[in-house]
């Protein structure tokens, strides 16, 4: 008899692919126990939120101590923390900040100025198109 072996590669052993991996499982336990759909899809935002951080945090952790204490700018990093404030804001996700926001890491981990600058004022007309919004109209009474 021979073993059978298998060979793992690396994007199988990633904590990325182990947290996608499990996202779908743990999404279909809470539907077949009976919890509610919407509520479901409000805890795994959380629970994506969360956990991506973490990961996230973890590696800027690891980076920042590596070779001393020093900072370098990680889009990586920055990535998960504005996966998790838009998984801590869902009122974000109708607005098109995420895209901008990964334009201005993008631009802050190259040092583009060019780039940096359009990110910020467009995240910048998000946020004041977010303030309208949300203002109530004056009522004006005769």
């Amino acid at each position: 008899m021979s073993a059978l072996k298998t060979t793992v590669g690396k994007a199988f052993q990633s904590t990325n692919f182990t947290i996608q991996s499990i996202i779908p499982l743990v999404t279909a336990v809470f539907l077949a126990v009976g919890i509610p759909e919407e509520m479901t899809a409000e805890i795994m935002t959380f629970i994506i939120a969360t956990v991506t951080t973490g990961v996230g945090f973890w590696g800027f952790l690891r980076d920042l101590f590596k070779g001393g204490l020093s900072f370098t700018w990680s889009s990586n990093v920055l990535t998960y923390i504005v996966a998790f404030f838009s998984g801590l804001f869902p009122f974000l996700q109708g607005y098109e900040i995420i895209p901008a926001i990964e334009q201005l890491i993008a631009g802050v981990s190259v040092g583009d100025f060019a780039l940096i600058f359009a990110a910020v004022f467009t995240i910048g007309n998000i946020i004041y198109q977010i303030v309208q919004a949300n203002k109530k109209p004056e009522v004006v009474t005769t």
